[in-house]
């Protein structure tokens, strides 16, 4: 499943969420949604045999276009 700018936009305007805590975009991209509605781009990768999970940035600040190019970026650069 893909995420859209309409489905981070209704749970940002939210004061609390209680569901999914994490919602991949695919490729390692994910959002990790706190239960204050706060929500966080993550890229989630192994490098060197170790779990990794990198911080793109937090939304509205950093938009679902910009997370998706920055994450591109990472994922050519490892």
């Amino acid at each position: 499943m893909s995420l859209t700018d309409r489905q981070l936009n209704l749970i940002s305007k939210q004061d609390a969420y209680d569901g999914k805590a994490e919602i991949s975009d695919g490729e390692g991209l994910v959002v990790r949604i706190t239960p204050q509605a706060k929500i966080y781009f993550h890229y989630r990768c192994r490098f060197n045999k170790k779990s990794l999970r990198i911080r793109i940035g937090k939304y509205p600040v950093t938009s679902l276009k910009e997370a998706r190019r920055k994450h591109k970026l990472m994922m050519e650069l490892r």
